[in-house]
């Protein structure tokens, strides 16, 4: 792992540093549907080269969804999130080794789930952000920039209850 990024826990701030290195790598996201109704999701690499984004199943088709706040878009989200933050998703504490570790390795950092902190809220920021307001029958295209910055601006839900509980203070 990157020692820029080592020091950042959440995703959240593994985001914003992603995005403000020199250099950073972007890539874009297609989703399209097919002949069959099928809905898939082509990632055009920096270099040109393509792949499919597969879910956890290597599935690549037909579970994908957008355009409303669904299981299909969160499945979209879950996936996505893992592939936009790259080799950026593990924890920084167990580099991820808790799950493989058969109960040997514990990391009370991520509650041994191997993965950084603010998986689930990123992935929630991407369907609230990006994947419902797009039309569901049509093609769209996203780059990685935009939805790390997406996750990296969205304010995280105790950050709101903070400055709520701030402007209550100062407005008697």
């Amino acid at each position: 792992m990157p020692p820029a990024l080592k020091d950042a826990a959440d995703v959240q701030a593994a985001a914003a540093q992603l995005i403000a290195r020199p250099g950073f790598n972007d890539w874009t996201y297609q989703g399209l549907h097919n002949a069959d109704h099928e809905s898939l999701v082509i990632v055009t690499e920096s270099d040109a080269s393509r792949r499919l984004l597969r879910g956890a199943e290597a599935c690549a088709r037909g579970r994908f969804a957008w355009g409303y706040g669904g299981t299909g878009p969160h499945a979209l989200a879950e996936v996505l999130i893992l592939d936009i933050l790259d080799d950026h998703v593990h924890c920084p504490a167990c580099l991820g080794g808790s799950v493989c570790g058969a109960s040997l390795i514990t990391c009370p950092a991520c509650g041994d789930s191997g993965q950084r902190a603010g998986i689930s809220w990123a992935a929630e920021t991407l369907v609230e952000k990006a994947i419902s307001g797009m039309p569901q029958a049509e093609s769209w295209e996203l780059s990685r920039r935009h939805m790390l910055t997406q996750v990296a601006q969205q304010p995280r839900p105790r950050d709101k209850l903070r400055r709520l509980r701030r402007r209550r203070k100062h407005s008697y």
